[in-house]
């Protein structure tokens, strides 16, 4: 019997040092894991950064033109040059009308760009819910969340994408869009800005696979 005793007590001592050892592997990976999406989520928010401060920098010069033609408009009319062709006139009038043409869509193009680092944020910060137990201790956090608190981060996103869609609404006024275009334009923005929100914060895809940078789920901890 005490030689029975022994060898379970034996078996038992090397199975708990194998769930140890397992256990010490899972948290190492886990703490690496953790670091390389630390890393890729500075990277995301460097090119959210990045997207909106050429954004930015192309409206400012969009304004400026537009501000300079307006006034070249007025002084044409007020005493048009001489020798002037019909053509290159109706092209001069036509030009405020294409450059909000060009603002208005940069700021579609300018969301779209946002919205796909923000979704990509959340998704590399999701991944970690497989390492959570390692990442934790006594139900506490080892480590912050790589994003800070669920709210703020959500208010940082909805405050740059927003910057994109705000600038927008502008430009069918500027542009003197006719009326019908004017609203159709309003209210496409408006759309395209809530499906970017439902896309960033609510969607979630039936079926998802993980990236072969992301390891293998690891063993639940004993």
């Amino acid at each position: 019997m005490e030689t029975t005793d022994n060898v379970k007590a034996t078996n038992e001592a090397k199975n708990t040092n194998k769930t140890k050892a397992k256990s010490s592997i899972e948290v190492w990976k886990a703490k690496e894991f953790y670091g390389r999406v630390r890393e890729l989520v500075t990277l995301e928010d460097g090119l959210v950064n990045h997207r909106l401060t050429w954004f930015i920098t192309l409206q400012g010069f969009l304004y400026a033109g537009y501000g300079v033609l307006l006034q070249a408009l007025a002084q044409s009319q007020s005493s048009p040059p001489a020798g002037t062709p019909n053509m290159f006139m109706e092209f001069f009038q036509d030009t405020p009308l294409i450059i909000s043409f060009v603002g208005f869509f940069s700021a579609f193009i300018a969301l779209l760009g946002v919205t796909a680092a923000f979704r990509a944020i959340r998704t590399h910060v999701a991944q970690l819910e497989d390492f959570k137990p390692f990442l934790d201790e006594d139900g506490l956090p080892i480590f912050p969340k790589p994003i800070g608190e669920s709210q703020t981060s959500a208010m940082g996103a909805i405050a740059a994408m927003g910057v994109a869609w705000l600038a927008s609404l502008p430009w069918p006024l500027l542009g003197h869009w006719e009326t019908v275009w004017r609203w159709f334009g309003w209210i496409a923005s408006f759309l395209v800005f809530m499906a970017a929100l439902w896309y960033v914060f609510y969607y979630s895809p039936a079926s998802t696979k993980q990236s072969d940078a992301v390891p293998r789920k690891p063993i639940a901890a004993s």
